[in-house]
């Protein structure tokens, strides 16, 4: 298994590499995504390149170098029968990495977060295997000035959703089709060993059927379809992983009321049985380094 995903991340570098030409990336500037909303049209927008970072030590003083990040999803599928399997995976995660109060509020809305190291995988899989549970991996290349979006399937018609807010109150919205997904907005931390810093929010897009202009990084206008998306922002939690670790996005405890966020967007019928869903990510970013010296 190892050296199968060490031979998917040899791809994944070459065609990286591939992507980012000399003059696109001298170009560039650093990308910061917090602070700025994302653009609710960036399903069409054309891939920016990579941002460039601080020269390091051991790079030419007329190098640039440049940070590429790529996640690595695993999600797990647990089916639902007299219990739930999936509860297990949190006796080895840590859930306190987040602010307590969004801890809190996460559970009240049947969604739990959890961090976990390397060594949390040996007990995952173990639990994953007894359970009998469906785990399918894909690597993602995140595309600066772009969150990453993990589609998590479509909206029923006329589906509610109800929020508990971290005032108290309890709210619902009725949604007319569209897609579910959890959405990514990241920042690496080259000057922090390498930590990333991930802000996981619930979403629902749905395509208007209709086009609108969108101006570009580079200047230019383009004609992009106009997609409605809805956040549910009280609920986005912002995390830190250090290199090696991973987030775990489940359902918690509080599932009773079927109409939560959690439920909703994590669990659903398949093959007349409720299946369960875990979402594993793990971050890893790599540097390259480009020689802009004019040749002889």
């Amino acid at each position: 298994m190892f050296e199968s995903l060490k031979t998917g991340w040899r791809l994944v570098l070459a065609a990286m590499l591939g992507i980012c030409a000399p003059s696109g990336c001298a170009e560039n500037r650093l990308w910061w995504p917090f602070g700025g909303s994302a653009s609710p049209h960036e399903t069409s927008l054309t891939p920016a390149q990579s941002p460039p970072v601080p020269i390091s030590s051991r790079a030419p003083a007329d190098a640039i170098q440049t940070i590429h990040l790529v996640l690595e999803v695993s999600r797990v599928e647990f089916p639902v029968a007299d219990s739930r399997h999936a509860r297990n995976v949190w006796n080895h995660l840590d859930r306190l990495r987040i602010d307590p109060a969004k801890v809190s509020l996460l559970e009240r809305n049947g969604i739990r977060i959890g961090v976990g190291g390397e060594s949390a995988w040996m007990p995952l899989n173990t639990i994953f295997e007894s359970a009998e549970a469906v785990v399918t991996r894909e690597q993602v290349a995140a595309q600066p000035g772009l969150p990453v979006t993990i589609p998590l399937g479509q909206v029923d018609e006329s589906e509610s959703i109800f929020v508990h807010s971290p005032g108290g109150g309890l709210t619902g919205r009725t949604f007319h089709g569209g897609d579910k997904s959890i959405s990514l907005d990241y920042a690496v931390r080259p000057e922090l060993g390498g930590a990333t810093d991930l802000v996981i929010r619930f979403e629902i897009r749905k395509d208007t059927g209709s086009m609108t202009w969108e101006r570009q990084a580079d200047g230019t206008t383009l004609q992009v379809p106009a997609i409605e998306r809805f956040s549910f922002d009280e609920l986005a939690a912002p995390i830190t992983l250090r290199p090696g670790e991973f987030v775990a996005i489940g359902i918690g405890d509080t599932d009773s009321n079927g109409q939560l966020p959690g439920p909703r967007f994590l669990m659903r019928q398949g093959n007349g049985a409720k299946v369960e869903t875990l979402l594993c990510i793990t971050p890893h970013y790599f540097r390259t380094s480009m020689d802009l010296r004019p040749r002889p």
